[in-house]
């Protein structure tokens, strides 16, 4: 979970390491602005601690507008209304990865070039985002959402994978690039490491809060084309 206030960061980024580049890359949120909610009197506090460089990666904008905002609202659906409705609680982790993913099933990592804006600062290749759900009576529920970080909608490919499969991605990206982690026999990636055995499940089709555009389908927008109305909203 990427907490509001991180202790210890003593400087953050600035626009001049967005500034100039061709990508057509935006501070692009990780833990989203709309997901900051809770108690009405920090509210408005919590949304404006995610505006942080910290908080920041150089995503796509019609990434970050189309495929990647829709699947955001889907996992606020089921946060609110299947996991904390329920007595659950649920854990986030939103993070970046340095190769990209094939349309297969599974998907399949694969190793692309990383590209470097003027400012100093990589764009990742993929996006994800995982969570897991621990209901009162010790079972949880899991699940896992990936796009390769690209201008173009049918590169995208953004979907919901399981947290197993994620893993294995993840642990390519830290064998493939040369990742620094601890120097173990065992460089498998494991994200949730005290959740137990863990029941994959569906995200739900609608959004939360719903929008206009998802009250007329209750699909998300396909990899082939970009929602016909996207949000001006970053992250």
């Amino acid at each position: 979970i990427l907490l509001s206030y991180m202790q210890g960061i003593q400087r953050q980024g600035s626009n001049q390491i967005y500034q100039g580049n061709q990508l057509g890359c935006h501070k692009g949120h990780l833990y989203p602005a709309m997901a900051a909610s809770g108690n009405p009197a920090i509210a408005a506090n919590s949304v404006e601690s995610t505006y942080q460089y910290t908080n920041a990666v150089p995503q796509c904008g019609s990434f970050n507008t189309g495929q990647w905002r829709v699947w955001e609202g889907r996992i606020r659906n089921y946060a609110r209304n299947r996991c904390i409705s329920a007595g659950g609680i649920v854990y986030l982790l939103t993070g970046i990865s340095f190769v990209a993913f094939q349309n297969t099933q599974p998907p399949l990592p694969i190793q692309v070039q990383i590209h470097q804006l003027p400012g100093g600062i990589y764009k990742p290749s993929s996006m994800w985002t995982t969570g897991t759900c621990r209901f009162q009576n010790g079972t949880t529920q899991s699940f896992a959402v990936i796009g390769n970080n690209v201008p173009h909608p049918p590169g995208m490919l953004t979907r919901e994978i399981t947290q197993v499969e994620l893993e294995n991605i993840l642990t390519f990206d830290v064998t493939t690039n040369g990742l620094k982690r601890a120097i173990t026999a065992d460089r498998r990636v494991k994200l949730f490491p005290g959740a137990g055995k863990s029941i994959p499940i569906e995200l739900p089709e609608e959004e939360y809060p719903p929008t206009d555009e998802s009250k007329g389908s209750k699909k998300p927008p396909s990899p082939k084309s970009s929602p016909k109305k996207p949000s001006s909203s970053p992250g």
